[in-house]
């Protein structure tokens, strides 16, 4: 009888085992090349970092991104670029775009459905899952210095939130998780968050209310929720000189007015000009309420000088799946 019951408690256990998930590091970081070099494929395996986010560098033909998105795979990574339109495209040595969002301001809807759909098919046919778009911000058109502008479908926040969702849309009925971005808002900023910190000192309520808007009607069409990236900009009008991306305060009218709720928060990358000023961003960011971390330097160069950031965390199960396509 107490064989019968070891036996039965070893099977119970076995079964619990095999139902816990891989702890997985919140964070989507970068690899140098064409291929993977053996430390990347040996750091990812050992690290597990989420993720990788492609870049031109890393892109030079269908065929060889659909073996590095392969190769990827292999090692238990989510596959992530950065495919916008004519501005910004990963793909544009073998796959180039002539529009940008702002293109479609006053396109049928319909159109910007085709044109995601489009685009959806084709990265999916590579081995991508996550797409970096669509732009979410309010902004002028002329707003070139901030680098929104164009990428932005108009400064009306109901024309955002109506093409923003067709966006949406058609990448998950293909197959992709799309990440909205940049929350609370990067319409008003007027210099390059690549470069500088952006103070915003306008309101951003425009900003707010064209996710919020997305988020309800995604709701009430019973689709997911899209991850999204919190802008690396400072919003006096909001009392705060941090970024929103290192405010637990910014982080909280992302999940509250914007409507994100539970949802994944990925910061904008965390190598960017307007965060160098800042001393332990990575800690900084996950105490904030960041979910994820966007480090595009190749995980190589990460372990060789910021091995620190590579322990100690994980992401919950729940998280990690609203990230996954499906």
């Amino acid at each position: 009888m107490k064989r019968l019951l070891a036996c039965f408690l070893a099977c119970v256990l076995c079964s619990s085992c095999l139902e816990v998930p891989s702890r997985r590091l919140p964070m989507i970081v970068g690899i140098s090349g064409l291929t993977l070099t053996d430390k990347e494929r040996a750091y990812l395996r050992r690290y597990r970092p989420v993720g990788v986010i492609l870049f031109k560098n890393n892109c030079e033909s269908e065929a060889q991104v659909k073996r590095l998105s392969a190769q990827l795979k292999e090692c238990g990574c989510l596959v992530a670029i950065d495919i916008e339109g004519r501005t910004v495209n990963r793909l544009s040595r073998f796959f180039p775009l002539y529009k940008n969002q702002r293109d479609f301001e006053f396109s049928d809807p319909k159109d910007v459905y085709a044109y995601f759909s489009m685009v959806a098919r084709y990265a999916k046919t590579l081995g991508i899952d996550i797409i970096l778009t669509p732009v979410t911000d309010v902004s002028e058109a002329s707003n070139r210095a901030a680098e929104i502008g164009p990428r932005s479908f108009s400064n009306n926040p109901d024309i955002v939130s109506r093409l923003a969702f067709e966006a949406v849309t058609a990448l998950q009925d293909n197959g992709i998780t799309p990440v909205i971005k940049h929350l609370p808002g990067h319409g008003k900023a007027e210099v390059d968050s690549h470069k500088v910190l952006p103070s915003v000192t306008a309101s951003i309520k425009d900003d707010i209310a064209a996710n919020s808007k997305l988020i309800e009607k995604l709701k009430a069409t019973g689709r997911r929720i899209p991850p999204c990236i919190v802008a690396h900009v400072a919003y006096q009008s909001y009392g705060e000189s941090l970024p929103a991306t290192l405010s637990p305060h910014m982080i909280s009218i992302v999940r509250g007015e914007a409507g994100i709720g539970d949802g994944v928060i990925l910061s904008d990358c965390i190598c960017m000009g307007a965060l160098q000023s800042f001393a332990n961003v990575a800690d900084m960011s996950y105490a904030a309420g960041v979910d994820i971390l966007i480090y595009s330097m190749p995980i190589e160069e990460i372990v060789a000088t910021h091995a620190s950031m590579l322990n100690g965390r994980h992401l919950a199960t729940e998280k990690y799946k609203l990230l996954a396509p499906g």
